[in-house]
């Protein structure tokens, strides 16, 4: 069927066609279409081609289990994807470079459950190509780190990479800005005759980088491009933290620096998730008298990152404003002080990290928001008279333990003279609100979600100063219905989700 023969086609769907093989080419125009292809017997589990809610087009390729081999792309028409922004491939064979460079307008790919995400013989010959693509996942996929390198080094705007499930991964690093330079270079007609002028010096290195490579290859070393600015990693329990110089070179010409993620200048925001060893390697050399982290991070989330016993590794981070740890057992607040002294941190967020409020010395928090579930240590008048001249907000949230808040405890929040806002989220057994909350003179905000144990506001009623009183999700009737009977107290009573 030649689908060009209907010219005002708009939409094709065809679902649980078991016996259907074959497809004319997918989009059959570069005009604005919707196509879904499901349950079929081709190659493909799932195509799903249209618009998103930002008007954007998208494509979403799921293949089937089994070989597959590069016939699997011939359905779908490159020519007419120009315009494609997001593409999302599962379980597909590794999408040909010559048919990636045709989608000039594809800025975030997302890559999962694949076994590698470049042809063999692209893994070996990579001179020539250069893609615009800004953002870049990789979830799930058995590739190995000196592939995932080489894919990096071809995204020379690449600013967001998010890496996870990954497990021939072993260890990170950052190339050297010189060699991602060079392998930029080396693909345009100038780069050739520097490619040229080297020949030389390259043959009398070839056996040494060899040996090099096949070290990388061995250890899973993967580089990243030091233009990052986002970078997230969750799920690679093996993986750890580059500091020494474990490899001089690797595939493409790109070489380690070493030294952490120091490399990555522009690094914003970074998330490390579910990787128990990644610090493994800072802490049992000598380069614990560096710092891990580049001095540029605005944000970092570390959840379930093992090795921490204190923040002295981020008291370089002088840029820094919001700290989320998670089942970080270890690690104690000890340095927090400093942390907040010489930095910009404002946004503390504390989970699962039993022994962090222990020990935190005696100076002042200088600490705007807080949210945790440490309800026992953090509502104690040691800490909370440490934060009552800074602390604005304060959330208590994923605790499932406790059922109602002690004397101490009510009257330790209450030291608190700075807090404007006070939420609770996702305390399943917590029954009351603290005692006491009409005292709290200068807050302006209360927010209960999700706390269906929750039936009623306290005794002593809640403080003049209240502005926003928030129960939409409080999952309790009776408090909603008390908190109505509110209106014309307080200026905003929110009781009601709006869909």
């Amino acid at each position: 069927m030649n689908l060009t023969q209907f010219p005002t086609l708009r939409e094709l769907e065809v679902v649980n066609c078991p016996k259907l093989s074959s497809f004319p080419h997918i989009p059959w125009t570069s005009s604005p279409c919707r196509v879904l292809i499901d349950e079929v017997g081709s190659d493909f589990q799932r195509l799903d081609y249209s618009k998103n809610n930002q008007s954007e087009f998208c494509l979403k390729v799921v293949g089937k289990d089994g070989h597959l081999d590069m016939s699997f792309w011939n359905v779908l028409a490159f020519s007419n994807l120009t315009e494609l922004k997001v593409l999302y491939l599962k379980k597909c064979p590794p999408l040909p470079l010559k048919h990636l460079l045709v989608l000039s307008c594809l800025r975030s790919p997302t890559i999962h459950d694949s076994s590698n995400v470049l042809l063999n013989v692209e893994a070996e010959n990579t001179v020539g190509y250069q893609f615009q693509i800004e953002g870049l996942s990789i979830d799930d996929c058995s590739c190995s780190g000196k592939e995932l390198t080489l894919l990096l080094s071809l995204f020379p705007k690449l600013s967001m990479f998010s890496l996870q499930g990954c497990g021939k991964i072993r260890v990170l690093g950052v190339a050297k800005e010189q060699t991602m330079a060079m392998s930029a270079l080396s693909s345009s007609p100038s780069g050739h005759k520097l490619e040229d002028a080297h020949i030389g010096q390259e043959q009398e290195q070839e056996q040494l980088r060899g040996e090099d490579e096949k070290a990388a290859a061995d250890a899973g070393l993967l580089l990243l491009p030091h233009q990052l600015q986002d970078l997230y990693i969750e799920n690679i329990s093996k993986l750890i933290l580059q500091f020494d110089s474990l490899v001089d070179g690797m595939a493409g010409g790109l070489r380690s620096i070493g030294g952490g993620l120091q490399g990555l200048h522009f690094l914003r925001t970074l998330t490390i998730r579910g990787c128990p060893n990644f610090l493994s390697s800072y802490y049992s050399s000598s380069s614990s008298s560096c710092f891990p982290f580049p001095s540029s991070l605005q944000y970092l989330h570390l959840d379930g990152v093992g090795g921490m016993e204190t923040l002295a590794p981020l008291s370089n981070l002088s840029s820094l404003t919001r700290l989320t740890i998670r089942k970080c057992m270890d690690l104690r607040g000890e340095d927090l002080s400093s942390l907040l002294a010489h930095g910009q941190l404002t946004n503390l967020n504390i989970f699962e990290t039993p022994k962090f409020f222990v020990g935190c010395g005696s100076d002042s928090l200088r600490l705007q928001c807080l949210q945790t579930d440490d309800i026992t240590k953090v509502l104690a008048a040691p800490i909370c008279s440490l934060l009552a001249s800074s602390l604005t907000s304060l959330t208590i949230s994923w605790n499932d333990e406790v059922e109602r808040f002690t004397k101490e405890q009510s009257a330790a929040l209450l030291l608190l003279s700075s807090l404007q806002d006070l939420e609770f989220w996702y305390c399943s057994e917590l029954q009351s609100l603290p005692t006491g909350l009409h005292r709290l003179t200068s807050l302006k905000r209360l927010k209960i979600w999700s706390c269906p144990a929750i039936r009623s506001l306290p005794k002593g009623g809640l403080p003049s100063s209240l502005e926003v009183l928030d129960v939409r999700s409080s999952n309790n009737e009776e408090l909603k219905r008390q908190c109505r009977d509110l209106r014309g107290t307080i200026p905003i009573i929110k009781d009601r989700r709006y869909y």
